[in-house]
C-alpha cells in the first residue's frame, strides 16, 4: 500500500475543512495519509490528492498519478455566473466584473484538462458536476459527490433580542474579487432599504482589510472577524446569503443552519444545497428582498425554518458519514 498525500497550497477555512476531514476519514480507514504544502519531496510513487483546480494540473504535469482531483467546487461556473449577475443588475464599473470574465475563460480551460485526465473527480454539489459534465462531454472520468457537513455548536443557541432588527452578513473581505461578491449588495440594495428603514440595521463580519471600506454608511455596523461564531449568530435576526457565485457550498450558511438562525438568500447561492428548499428565503432582486425581510419576522415561518434546518443537517451534514465513503474509494487505489 502506498503512501497518501493530501496537497493543498491554499489554508483557507473553506479549504482546511475539507482537507482536515479528509484525512481524519483516511486515517479512520486505515490508510497512512498526511498533508502537505508542496510537491517537491512527494515520491513519485505515491498517491496524491489534490485540493483545487491549479494544484491537479500541477499534479499531472509532475508525473504523479491522476486518479482522483478534489475539484471541490466548478469555479468557472463561479465566475461565469458572477458576470451574468453583475450585468443583470448594473454591476459593472467594479474589478470584479471584468475579472471574473478573464478568469472564466481562463479556468474553464484548465477544468477540462483535470476531467480529461483524472479517473475521478470529486465535487461538492450536483449543480457543479452537471455543469462540469457539459463542459467537458467527452470526459470519461466519474463524479462523486461529497457534500460539505456542518459544525455543529457546542452549546444550544440562544437569540439574544434588541430593540431593532439585525440583518447579518459573513463573507471574506481579503481582496477585491470576494470584497465584490458581498459589497455589491450593500451599496446597491441595503443602502437604499436603510433609507426608509432606520429600524433595520446590518451586521458585517468576516476577515480581510476590505470591508473598512464599507465603515460609515448607514446602518452598517462592521464587525470585521469575530473569533466566536455562537455570539454572532447570536445577536442577529436574518442571515443574509448574497454571494451571485452560484458554484460549490458555503460553508456560512451551514453555520446558519447549524445556530438555526433563519436564513434569506440568493437562490444562486444555496445552488449546492439540494433538497434545503425550505431552509431559507429566496430573493432574487430589490423587491423580493423587501418581502424576505418582512418574512423573516414571522415568529411561525422562523420555527419552521428552523426544524427544515435541523431535518436537513440529519441527512446531509454528517461530516464523518460523508467522508467515510470518500476515504473508501481512495482505499481501493493506495
Amino acid at each position: 500500500m502506498s503512501d497518501l498525500y493530501i496537497y493543498s497550497r491554499i489554508q483557507a477555512n473553506g479549504v482546511r475543512v475539507v482537507t482536515d476531514h479528509l484525512e481524519e476519514a483516511c486515517q479512520r480507514a486505515g490508510i497512512s495519509c498526511r498533508q502537505v504544502r508542496t510537491l517537491d519531496n512527494v515520491p513519485k510513487d505515491a498517491l496524491v490528492v489534490a485540493y483545487g483546480v491549479k494544484e491537479n494540473v500541477e499534479q499531472m504535469h509532475k508525473g504523479f498519478r491522476t486518479e482522483l482531483a478534489l475539484l471541490v467546487d466548478a469555479v468557472s461556473l463561479g465566475f461565469r455566473n458572477k458576470v451574468r449577475f453583475y450585468l443583470k443588475n448594473g454591476y459593472l464599473f467594479h474589478y470584479d466584473f471584468f475579472y471574473s470574465i478573464y478568469a472564466y475563460l481562463k479556468w474553464r480551460r484548465r477544468e477540462k484538462r483535470v476531467l480529461q485526465a483524472f479517473r475521478q473527480v470529486m465535487l461538492v454539489s450536483q449543480t457543479d458536476i452537471n455543469y462540469l459534465k457539459q463542459l467537458a462531454p467527452k470526459a470519461k472520468c466519474r463524479y462523486l459527490l461529497v457534500q460539505n457537513g456542518a459544525n455543529l455548536p457546542d452549546s444550544p443557541y440562544s437569540h439574544n433580542p434588541a430593540n431593532h432588527f439585525r440583518l447579518g452578513l459573513l463573507a471574506s473581505w481579503g481582496n477585491p474579487v470576494t470584497y465584490a461578491e458581498s459589497a455589491w449588495f450593500v451599496e446597491k440594495w441595503f443602502s437604499r432599504y436603510a433609507e426608509s428603514h432606520p429600524e433595520t440595521f446590518l451586521y458585517l463580519a468576516g476577515r480581510g482589510p476590505f470591508i473598512e471600506r464599507l465603515q460609515g454608511r448607514k446602518n452598517v455596523v462592521v464587525l470585521g472577524e469575530v473569533p466566536d461564531l455562537a455570539d454572532f449568530f447570536s445577536n442577529i435576526d436574518l442571515f443574509l446569503v448574497v454571494n451571485p457565485k452560484g458554484c460549490g457550498v458555503l460553508n456560512r450558511a451551514l453555520d446558519a443552519f447549524a445556530y438555526q438562525v433563519p436564513v434569506a438568500a440568493l437562490p444562486a447561492s444555496m445552488s449546492g444545497f439540494e433538497g434545503a428548499e425550505d431552509c431559507y428565503i429566496p430573493f432574487t432582486d430589490y423587491a423580493s428582498f423587501v418581502e424576505a425581510i418582512e418574512r423573516g419576522k414571522d415568529l411561525s415561518m422562523v420555527e419552521e425554518m428552523a426544524g427544515a434546518m435541523k431535518d436537513y443537517l440529519k441527512r446531509c451534514g454528517n461530516w464523518q458519514e460523508n467522508y467515510t465513503e470518500l476515504a473508501a474509494t481512495i482505499k481501493n487505489f493506495v
